[in-house]
């Protein structure tokens, strides 16, 4: 597991991953997902006609 403390907005947030040696190839991966925890609530967003989802987007180089 790997962390790293970095600044967002005017706050510092703490960014934690495991590394998998079982993951496809980069050029298979489409969409990443990340759960973000503070105070032991679950961050959620509420996507325009999806509904509530955890966050996330397309992986970047």
């Amino acid at each position: 597991m790997t962390s790293i403390y970095t600044y967002w907005g005017d706050g510092e947030v703490k960014l934690t991953w495991i590394q998998d040696n079982n993951m496809p190839e980069s050029k298979l991966i489409t969409s990443v997902h990340g759960l973000c925890f503070k105070n032991d609530k679950l961050l959620l967003v509420n996507l325009n006609d999806r509904g509530w989802d955890i966050p996330g987007g397309h992986s970047e180089k």
